[in-house]
């Protein structure tokens, strides 16, 4: 009976020891089968926007204006509104000082950049901290606050922030409340550590700009560009005389344009247009709008290998896939000399408004010289009204002698008098200096 038992005892462990061996391989088949078919299927990449206004004022009309330019900008190039965050004051579209309610441009003749446009955070929403709670996809802090909506970011996304306002060394301004270089930099440091993106491309524009990232590392997969350095001003541009306001801001128009340009060039070389330029990349735009900018240095801070990557991939929502295929859709219902006529024109458009540009600087340049020359001007008049100066710059002018012909041969008791005279004026000068 023993030994019967035992040998019951030794086949039920071997059969359960086969059991628990097949289930532990069962188990690592299944974990390699998950690993391969991750691998296989294509990664879902995804784009999102932050376009923050932080100032408050018809007189700021130009901030406003910049960010929701960025944002018809944006739904052209096919982003829905789930994706694009809008944080604005909201008082200059129906403003007193405005005469044409419910309107707001950005460049002189263009489109009424307010259609349309979501309002996620505005008034007293407008903070540093809702800032960044959206930047960081902080759901829970936002759930009552505006619209809600965050930044659902992930690890394979890039993200593209613009910020319009007024700045100083070391911070950008809301309406109450000021937003620090240091804490927005721990927010993408914090960020990246989490695995909230691929890419981070941001566009600053407010004086002093450059400040905001003087301490921002290198390896976080952030690339930015700002309108000045960080001890310049940035300037406004489009000055409207109905408006009395400023449409927009030099750095932020130019950037917009060009995006324009580089996104017309792309739908063009998809649909099989000839004679299109290399597509741009976020380091070229910025070496144009640099250029094109002479008053104010424009500055770029970050990984330098995000600058490599194109400006369509930042800024124009669907894929190459699904461009190629819009791009099909739009040579069904249009041929391709018409589509080559309207790329043409808006490129004629664009040249247009960038030498309206260029002589408008050129008119403030030179506004700025005669001012400088008015304010000197000034201050000599101020001097020669001191009797001791204006002594001393009388004896330091030299005498006007007539011409040779005119000089006329006076008598020696004269001349010396006259020289007597002359020697009399000068000790009584020397006193006066004294």
């Amino acid at each position: 009976i023993n030994a019967e038992y035992m040998g019951k005892k030794k086949a039920a462990a071997s059969v359960a020891g086969r059991l628990l061996f097949m289930s532990r391989l069962l188990f690592l088949c299944l974990v390699v089968c998950a690993v391969l078919l991750n691998c296989c299927l294509p990664v879902v990449a995804d784009k999102w926007a932050l376009l923050a206004a932080g100032s408050v004022g018809y007189k700021n009309y130009r901030h406003q204006s910049d960010v929701l330019h960025a944002y018809q900008l944006l739904k052209r190039f096919g982003w829905p509104d789930d994706h694009i965050v809008v944080m604005m004051y909201d008082d200059i579209a129906h403003h007193k000082q405005n005469p044409f309610p419910g309107t707001v441009l950005n460049i002189p003749g263009g489109e009424n950049v307010y259609a349309n446009v979501p309002h996620d955070y505005n008034g007293e929403n407008v903070t540093a901290r809702n800032f960044l709670n959206i930047l960081v996809g902080n759901e829970d802090v936002m759930k009552n606050i505006g619209s809600g909506k965050v930044l659902k970011s992930g690890p394979d996304d890039r993200i593209f922030i613009f910020f319009a306002d007024h700045g100083a060394p070391g911070l950008v301004k809301f309406p109450n409340d000021r937003l620090y270089a240091l804490d927005l930099i721990d927010t993408l440091a914090e960020m990246y550590r989490k695995h909230r993106y691929k890419e981070v491309l941001m566009y600053l524009e407010c004086c002093e700009g450059g400040s905001m990232f003087d301490d921002l590392p290198t390896n976080l997969k952030v690339f930015t560009t700002t309108a000045s350095n960080g001890f310049q001003p940035s300037y406004a541009t489009y000055y409207d005389h109905t408006r009395k306001a400023y449409l927009g801001d030099l750095y932020s128009v130019l950037w917009m344009e060009n995006t324009e340009r580089a996104v017309m060039n792309l739908n063009a070389k998809l649909a099989g247009a000839p004679d299109c330029q290399k597509e741009e990349t976020v380091g070229e735009q910025y070496d144009f709008v640099r250029t094109a900018i002479t008053r104010s240095e424009v500055c770029a801070f970050g990984d330098k290998s995000v600058g490599d990557d194109l400006v369509t991939n930042f800024l124009v929502y669907p894929d190459r896939e699904q461009l190629q295929k819009l791009a099909s859709a739009d040579i069904a219902h249009h041929s391709l000399s018409q589509l080559q006529q309207e790329v043409q024109q808006q490129q004629q458009l664009l040249r247009q408004q960038e030498e309206y540009l260029r002589i408008q600087q050129q008119q403030a340049e030179l506004a700025a010289q005669r001012r400088r020359e008015a304010q000197l001007l000034k201050v000599q008049q101020t001097l020669l009204q001191n009797p001791l100066v204006a002594a001393i710059s009388q004896q330091e002018q030299p005498q006007q002698q007539p011409p040779q012909d005119a000089q006329l041969v006076q008598p020696p008791e004269t001349q010396q008098l006259q020289l007597q005279q002359q020697q009399l004026q000068q000790q009584q000068l020397q006193q006066q200096q004294l």
